[in-house]
């Protein structure tokens, strides 16, 4: 029979909770999000990566 058990096909550095007015986005928490083959979505927290946490920051601070 064929293993059935989803698996990770993408992860990213996703916020615990959106920041507050007060906050920026370097002063909330971070984890990272997996997309799973079977189309849902697992956060996990865990540190993410840097350079791509730094990427993704940037980006949302330029959207401001």
């Amino acid at each position: 029979m064929k293993n059935s058990n989803p698996y990770v096909i993408r992860r990213f550095p996703y916020w615990v909770a959106p920041p507050e007015p007060h906050e920026t986005f370097r002063d909330i928490e971070w984890g990272v999000m997996e997309v799973l083959s079977d189309d849902t979505l697992r956060f996990v927290y865990e540190q993410p990566d840097q350079a791509e946490l730094e990427k993704l920051i940037k980006h949302l601070e330029s959207q401001c």
